[in-house]
């Protein structure tokens, strides 16, 4: 059994930006409105970070609903929303665990 990395800093700015969107709108946000608020261009981009997290176990996806994507606990724990002691735990502005250095835009894909 293999476990999975940490998530990158831009796949941190996608679960950051869904966690941020579903709390102010009480919805989660479309791949589109993910591209506009990461300052990406390909929704097809997006689809690939929101898969890695989900393989992650950080987002969950309500099929065959187009606003089905929603964070998990460990993924709220990990964006310091509640505790938690899985693999991705957040200490500071950092992750453990293999990403170094701040979470943020910065950091590439």
């Amino acid at each position: 059994m293999s476990t999975q990395p940490p998530p990158t800093a831009r796949q941190v700015d996608v679960l950051r930006f869904i966690a941020q969107h579903t709390a102010e709108h009480g919805y989660p946000p479309t791949h589109r409105e993910i591209c506009v608020g990461i300052g990406v261009e390909s929704t097809h981009g997006v689809a690939q970070h929101i898969e890695a997290l989900k393989r992650k176990g950080l987002v969950s996806r309500k099929p065959l609903v187009s606003r089905g994507v929603v964070v998990t606990a460990l993924g709220r724990a990990l964006l310091g929303d509640e505790p938690h002691d899985g693999p991705f735990t957040r200490t500071s502005n950092h992750l453990r665990n293999g990403v170094i250095g701040p979470v943020g835009s910065e950091g590439g894909s």
